[in-house]
């Protein structure tokens, strides 16, 4: 019975935490501000994981059934100092895990 009860073990843990520095790194921010907006975003009952050069208007109208990733993917021929804007007035919906790569610019008009 108690080997039904295992937890996964924590090198998983550590490894993915050792993946997300890397993107940080890859991208140019900074991991301990990626880690708080992603609480700040947790406490509001979103899971969103950004980097700290993205901005959200109307988050509220987001849903994300995973793990949402926003601007942590750099394809190599962006600017360093690429802001990715995510302008959300109708519904953004995404069912799974989904990422929104480094300068994008998305804007959900009211009613969508």
């Amino acid at each position: 019975m108690e080997d039904d009860l295992e937890c996964p073990p924590p090198k998983l843990e550590v490894a993915q935490f050792k993946q997300l520095a890397m993107k940080c790194r890859n991208v140019r921010t900074s991991l301990p501000l990626a880690l708080l907006r992603h609480l700040f975003f947790r406490i509001r009952g979103k899971k969103i994981l950004t980097s700290n050069r993205v901005r959200i208007q109307g988050v509220k109208n987001i849903q994300a059934g995973e793990l949402l990733t926003i601007g942590l993917s750099d394809y190599g021929f962006m600017s360093p100092k690429d802001r990715t804007y995510l302008n959300v007035e109708g519904e953004l919906i995404f069912g799974g895990r989904f990422s929104i790569g480094k300068g994008c610019r998305i804007n959900v008009g009211a009613g969508a």
